[in-house]
């Protein structure tokens, strides 16, 4: 069993619940069951399609040189869909950014960790991918997300201004296959300082009831009946 963390920002807000509760239980099934694969590598490839480090048909390559059937299978999903993304942006040049932390609560900070940043027409985009399977983003999970990435860069003078957008490569529909959907955030209002500390608090009890249950030799989901269950709690949708 690992030890309970929240892996990055992304996953903080996209597991996150007005229940406690259900918090505690998505962060244990993290430690108690490894994902069967991460996209690490495919942020790496994403950066190489839109630097334009390699040509698609060597990306794609690599892809198809994953071990793992259920990555290799997910990256081909979603490499036609960057490649896209990149036909449609007007990059003019890519630059790294380098990793980030946001606190969520004493003792507990996220990593912040995008792929890239990018410039054209004399401006700087932020773009933010999501690879999930299944966007758990609804809306105010979405404006928690958007709030703390917006708080992690306003005192970077090189990313402040840059125009911040969710590249979304999900199922729309499940079943049906993934799409593209880009989601400029200009028009999502910011939570009150008051609204992000609530959630926030939440978020961290949650974490607080994960490990203690951790370390008592417990599930924190023992508690729940089965009418708290539903298709979002499935952790594997998370990596699929």
């Amino acid at each position: 069993m690992n030890k309970v963390k929240v892996p990055s920002i992304q996953h903080a807000a996209g597991i996150w619940f007005p229940d406690p509760q259900k918090i505690a239980k998505h962060l244990l099934a993290l430690a108690n069951s490894a994902p069967p694969f991460s996209y690490e590598n495919l942020y790496k490839l994403t950066y190489d399609l839109l630097s334009r480090g390699a040509p698609y048909e060597q990306i794609e390559l690599a892809a198809q040189k994953m071990r793992h059937p259920l990555a290799r299978r997910n990256y081909l999903e979603i490499l036609p869909l960057l490649r896209v993304f990149e036909s449609r942006a007007a990059i003019e040049f890519v630059s790294e950014i380098a990793p980030r932390s946001y606190p969520i609560g004493r003792d507990l900070r996220v990593l912040v960790n995008p792929p890239l940043i990018y410039f054209g027409g004399g401006q700087s985009f932020l773009p933010w991918f999501i690879f999930w399977k299944t966007n758990r983003f609804d809306e105010a999970r979405l404006r928690l997300f958007v709030t703390m990435i917006r708080e992690v860069f306003a005192q970077d003078p090189d990313i402040d201004d840059a125009s911040l957008s969710l590249v979304i490569c999900s199922e729309p529909i499940p079943k049906k296959g993934r799409g593209l959907q880009v989601l400029d955030t200009s028009s999502i209002a910011s939570l009150s300082e008051g609204e992000r500390n609530e959630m926030l608090a939440i978020f961290a009890k949650g974490y607080a009831m994960a490990v203690s249950a951790q370390a008592e030799g417990r599930s924190a989901g023992k508690e729940l009946s089965d009418g708290d269950r539903d298709s979002s709690d499935d952790q594997p949708d998370l990596f699929a």
